[in-house]
């Protein structure tokens, strides 16, 4: 095989290799965190490594989030967080729990995060660690997961201007709102027709505007949403009129 080909052939075995969903299973219990006002500031974070032979180091990251979702958006390196331990092995098939705590007072803004798990190979012999070099391993993606901090004095505010194409949600409090998925709208009332329609969920930040596309001449009659992992009350919005 000449180099060429040779390169060739490793540049698809990586593509394979990150593509796999295996690839992704360093990864802690569940996608999301609330810290709430009144609520202990403390949270203990399950991570799995659910690879059957392979072990790593696991290097936790975090880092905050300013204006998420806009042009311009940035994220900065962190002490607002202690995660203990930071750095740890995890075994194949182990869990490990790890202690996140936020260490700054609320105030009335709330505080978007990013907690990283970055797993590295090793090879553990005798009880000993070392780093372990293979092909592939190196390609591992990153998983993580999104933590929000509340404002000291919540005040969930919200309305909605809709036109032809959709409607736009304009958050006018202090605390993001998560607009859950509506489910297939039928005027037939059968599911697989081509003309059933469906709203997306999506969450709408602080001081942001947020458009979800539905045709305009459908209502919604129960449009549920959530502040942080609490289901509140639907809204239901009438169909648009010129």
């Amino acid at each position: 095989m000449n180099k060429r080909h040779a390169l060739g052939a490793a540049f698809m075995c990586a593509m394979t290799l990150t593509s796999l969903p295996s690839l992704a299973q360093i990864a802690p219990d569940g996608v999301q965190r609330y810290f709430r006002s009144g609520e202990r500031p403390i949270q203990n974070v399950k991570v799995s490594n659910r690879y059957p032979k392979k072990d790593f180091n696991v290097t936790v990251k975090i880092q905050q989030e300013f204006n998420k979702n806009m042009p311009d958006a940035r994220t900065e390196d962190t002490s607002d967080f202690l995660m203990a331990p930071n750095v740890f092995p995890l075994r194949a098939q182990e869990n490990r729990l790890i202690r996140l705590v936020y260490t700054k007072p609320l105030d009335n803004e709330e505080k978007v995060y990013r907690v990283t798990f970055h797993p590295k190979a090793i090879e553990i012999i005798d009880n000993e660690v070392t780093d372990k070099i293979a092909f592939g391993l190196d390609l591992l993606q990153t998983t993580g997961m999104l933590v929000l901090v509340s404002p000291k004095n919540p005040s969930p505010k919200f309305r909605w201007e809709r036109d032809e194409t959709g409607i736009t949600i304009i958050n006018e409090g202090n605390t993001s709102v998560d607009f859950m998925r509506v489910k297939d709208f039928c005027e037939s009332g059968k599911p697989k027709d081509p003309e059933c329609k469906l709203l997306l969920p999506g969450r709408v930040y602080p001081g942001q505007t947020r458009k979800f596309d539905y045709p305009g001449n459908l209502p919604i009659k129960e449009w549920y949403y959530r502040i942080y992992d609490q289901i509140q009350p639907p809204i239901s919005i009438s169909a648009y009129n010129q």
